[in-house]
């Protein structure tokens, strides 16, 4: 490269001087840590601290990489963890701030770009926020109100920096594929603890587990992935089953198509072993929604109809067992309700939120609140006996015992605004032709029909699954819009 000169100065080329920076701020930082080190700091620290400027300048330099890695790492509940196992300070769960300061600044004041919003997402979020934040002035314990707050401004913190940084479809794309690999690798593991029944090791909280009931009263291990519980764990591994399928279909070589039948094998047979009678219901929805959608042809369904034949027998007897108290209770089983205790808490719980919806039908109890109230109304009956402390179980009856009218009117206008916003992707994609974006949004458009379906069975515990959901739908609307107006210009 030749050298460039500024008022008639000679200057060292560009990539020079990207090199001596770097050299030196590896000698600062290789300075400063050695002083770290000397004084006692511990190792993981003196880690972080090296890493942290190089992670700094990737920001700077390049922040739709680091908005891709935040993505992977709410997804994982990476931060949650570092804070858990690593022991990381509790603020390391607010990197989002610092990330969405870096991300405005490089795009406002380096770049001058204007900052992209999404004013109908946006509008049914924060009205989301102001349904939950009416709690603080009546709920019998507003610090947990103002906790589910919190959560929601870390997620909307992640809706802003990925809007603004994942502009394209390539960079989505990318965001899309790591989080599927993410999901396979959690669930890999998954499947090796249980193959090899070697759950001595969690991975550093990746592949957490817990013993409980799986029927008849007998216990085994259950996987819990990196959210501490096997349900939502295995809600973790279905809502990126999708893209997996996706892959399988939609794939344009042999390789990516064998990729796809990899992962959907692999997230499959981790779920089966979360012994989650929701989420495994949700897996046959899916199942069924792309069935319907892909319309294969006959050689698949008489693949798919000798595999069934073939893996049913190999699935873990205790797993049949309790897939089968699901039918007990559709046929109104009393005994099957009354003697498993995960039913029969579960059946309780639904109960006490009905019932916590008729007497606060406008405004609810306050989120998270429920737990608080759920004893009162439960005494006395055969169902207070595994329901005490219990949460509903169900994301529809939660949000209306803890929220009222006001907040179900909302949530379902931001499930629908969601809806929409899959729809008009779809649209413009096709528009412009490009048939594999509008595929991909409507393998999204299933993994969220095939989460609100497990929520039948589970409340919001770990919601962030369904924001991150919408965040995606929402950016891929706007690379959409993007795309079609550089369409229009040309």
């Amino acid at each position: 490269m030749a050298a460039v000169t500024f008022q008639g100065v000679p200057r060292a080329p560009l990539n020079v001087n990207v090199k001596r920076a770097c050299a030196a701020l590896a000698i600062a930082v290789g300075v400063a840590l050695g002083a770290a080190a000397a004084s006692g700091v511990p190792i993981k620290f003196v880690i972080a601290g090296a890493i942290a400027p190089f992670l700094l300048g990737l920001v700077l330099a390049r922040p739709h990489l680091a908005a891709i890695a935040y993505v992977v790492a709410i997804y994982t509940d990476l931060l949650s963890l570092l804070v858990q196992y690593q022991g990381m300070p509790p603020l390391a769960r607010f990197v989002g701030l610092a990330l969405l300061s870096a991300v405005l600044g490089y795009k406002l004041v380096v770049r001058r770009e204007r900052f992209v919003n999404d004013p109908a997402m946006t509008k049914w979020m924060l009205a989301y926020a102001f349904s939950v934040a009416l709690g603080l002035i009546y709920a019998r314990a507003p610090d947990l109100v103002m906790g589910d707050i919190i959560e929601f401004v870390r997620n909307f913190i992640l809706y802003l920096i990925v809007l603004n940084t994942l502009t394209t479809a390539k960079r989505l794309r990318t965001a899309l594929w790591l989080t599927l690999g993410m999901g396979v690798l959690l669930a890999l593991l998954t499947v090796y603890q249980s193959v090899t029944h070697r759950f001595d090791s969690d991975f550093s909280g990746l592949a957490q587990y817990r013993i409980s009931e799986i029927s008849g009263g007998s216990d085994a291990p259950r996987p819990s992935g990196p959210v501490s519980d096997p349900n939502y764990y295995g809600q973790l591994l279905l809502i990126v089953l999708p893209l997996g399928l996706y892959l399988l279909f939609e794939g344009r070589t042999l390789l990516i198509r064998l990729l796809g039948l990899f992962s959907c094998a692999v997230l499959a047979v981790a779920l089966v072993f979360t012994y989650s009678r929701g989420d495994a219901l949700a897996l046959v929805f899916l199942i069924g929604a792309a069935a319907i959608y892909k319309r294969p042809p006959l050689a698949y369904w008489i693949g798919g109809i000798l595999a069934l034949f073939i893996l049913v027998p190999l699935l873990p007897q205790n797993y049949v067992s309790r897939l089968s108290t699901v039918v007990d209770v559709a046929q109104g089983n009393q005994q099957a309700v009354l003697e498993e205790f995960s039913i029969r808490g579960r059946i309780g719980a639904i109960d006490a939120a009905v019932s916590m919806f008729l007497d606060h039908p406008l405004l609810g109890v306050g989120r998270e609140n429920y737990p608080l109230y759920q004893a009162q109304y439960l005494a006395g009956t055969q169902l207070a006996f595994q329901s005490k402390g219990i949460p509903p179980h169900d994301l529809y009856l939660e949000v209306a015992a803890e929220t009222g009218i006001v907040g179900l009117v909302i949530f379902a206008g931001l499930l629908a605004a969601t809806a929409r916003a899959l729809w008009q992707a779809r649209r413009l994609f096709l528009w412009i032709g490009d048939r594999p974006q509008a595929e991909l949004t409507s393998w999204l458009g299933i993994g969220l029909m095939a989460y609100l379906v497990s929520s039948l069975f589970l409340h919001g515990a770990f919601l962030y699954m369904l924001w991150l959901q919408i965040i995606m739908i929402a950016t891929l609307r706007q690379v959409a819009r993007t795309e079609v107006g550089s369409k229009v210009r040309e």
